[in-house]
């Protein structure tokens, strides 16, 4: 059986992937040990990728008899380097991502609201690239589950 949040991370990275916009930028999603070598191979190849994290429970209902989250947040990475063009930018792709996933409600068991952006952070931004020379766009959604 698939965690029901492990699920909505890989149907969140489809959605993206089926997007003609993403067509030539990798939409990778973040698994124990293996993203460091994937999110470095990504930009040096392209110069820019989208890493979908796995969703946070924030908020859950205990008066309910089964696990009710009434806040999950899940956080899309966009990643650019500093040394490497690509035809799109980072800020472009967030807006894609951010316009791609608001009010989507995945047709699947569990989730029982549309993603939408945070209202309270829904983007965050890098000042100045990291010491790989690559900066970061999160781009915050809310959702909710029942486990």
């Amino acid at each position: 059986m698939q965690s029901i949040l492990l699920k909505l991370q890989e149907v969140a990275a489809a959605r993206l992937r089926r997007r003609r916009e993403f067509a030539r930028i990798p939409v990778l999603t973040r698994k124990n040990g293996e993203l460091s070598a994937r999110v470095k191979e990504a930009v040096a190849l392209g110069g820019l990728c989208v890493i979908i994290m796995p969703p946070r429970p924030r908020k859950a209902d205990v008066a309910q008899p089964t696990p009710v989250i009434t806040r999950l947040d899940i956080c899309i990475r966009v990643v650019e380097s500093a040394f490497h063009s690509h035809e799109a930018d980072a800020l472009s792709v967030a807006e894609l991502v951010s316009r791609s996933l608001h009010g989507w409600q995945p047709v699947m068991p569990g989730i029982t609201m549309p993603l939408t952006l945070d209202s309270d952070s829904a983007w965050a931004m890098d000042e100045e690239p990291d010491r790989k020379g690559r900066y970061t766009i999160e781009v915050r959604f809310t959702g909710s589950a029942s486990l």
